[in-house]
């Protein structure tokens, strides 16, 4: 005869369930298992309602979608226009157009939005100084307060050491308008980019940057609420991040915790290495901003490294690691 304390086995709930649909009296159960009456009785409530206990599934969305594309790719970050650095970019432009490249992915901070920013020049210009004293007191306000006065500085005619938001837009605007020779524009989120969204409270709608570059209407540009993309290569995915920390080992971390490729951006900071494991490649692109065109790094000294020009081309499954000192021409006759 079984104890009490014995578990269940399958050859008993078989036995069990046929004595149940036999309608069989519990003490009756209980003898013929060789159990008490409360183990019986418990067994068998558990049994009825097994099916019932079963949790059911979360109706919210799993974030798991980032955009994604297959074979070779062109990989552009921190663009920041309209502080973009004209010269490098039509040099990656270029070597891309000769390789047969048709596809972009941007790694976050396409545009620099200056005039959103807590940080302005070290000195401004008279005229623009109370709006900046002005903007300086609306960024400690709630997010609804703070979004009326920002709207109604961008009105008056400037904030920070641009010409205001419009301005910035339009000049920026030139800058994407010229990615004419991509079938497919992939759009990942940067930190300078939440800038706007943060102040007119769209932190859920990515697609809002598009609108203000003029670029929602064309379907070869897709944007969507991550800080990465991911490229499909015969080499394995490269994960194309724009993260939120910037050290010299972040890449390698982000290799070993996504077990793929990465290239991020965000660091400003030029590298190629392989990950702890020699598997992956760990690449941090540098970025296509022109230093000289930042007041925040030109008008005062600071401990950082030096803001290095970089892109990344995949082909064939290999990255290119394309620097200011690249051989433009030997590399596009290959």
């Amino acid at each position: 005869m079984k104890t009490i304390s014995q578990s269940w086995d399958a050859t008993d709930e078989k036995k069990l369930k046929e004595l149940v649909l036999k309608k069989t009296n519990i003490d009756e159960i209980a003898r013929l298992m060789g159990r008490s009456n409360r183990a019986t009785r418990n067994k068998i409530w558990h049994m009825n309602n097994k099916a019932k206990m079963i949790i059911p599934q979360s109706t919210l969305p799993k974030y798991d979608k980032p955009l994604s594309s297959r074979g070779d790719a062109v990989i552009l970050s921190d663009v920041e226009a309209p502080y973009h650095h004209a010269d490098f970019l039509n040099r990656v432009l270029d070597l891309a157009d000769a390789w047969g490249i048709r596809t972009l992915h941007l790694a976050g901070d396409l545009l620099h939005f200056d005039s959103l920013s807590a940080w302005g020049a070290e000195w401004v210009e008279d005229e623009n100084e109370k709006l900046n004293i002005i903007a300086d007191f609306l960024q400690t306000l709630p997010e609804k307060h703070k979004r009326r006065g920002l709207e109604e500085l961008h009105k008056m005619g400037g904030i920070g050491t641009s010409n205001g938001l419009s301005d910035e837009l339009t000049e920026a605007r030139k800058v994407f308008k010229s990615f004419t020779n991509f079938d497919e524009i992939l759009v990942a989120i940067g930190n300078h980019d939440d800038r706007y969204l943060r102040a007119l409270d769209k932190a859920l709608s990515p697609r809002e940057l598009l609108v203000q570059m003029e670029r929602s209407a064309d379907k070869r540009w897709k944007i969507a609420p991550y800080y990465y993309t991911l490229l499909e290569t015969v080499n394995g995915t490269f994960r194309i991040t724009h993260p939120r920390g910037s050290g010299r080992t972040t890449a390698q971390d982000l290799c070993a915790q996504f077990h793929c490729h990465v290239i991020m951006g965000h660091s400003h900071r030029w590298a190629v290495n392989r990950d702890v494991s020699g598997d992956y490649w760990a690449i941090q692109t540098g970025h296509c901003v022109d230093e000289n065109r930042l007041a925040y790094v030109m008008q005062r000294d600071a401990k950082r490294d030096a803001h290095c020009l970089g892109a990344t081309i995949v082909r064939d499954g290999v990255p290119w690691v394309l620097g200011e000192w690249s051989p433009w021409n030997t590399l596009k006759g290959m």
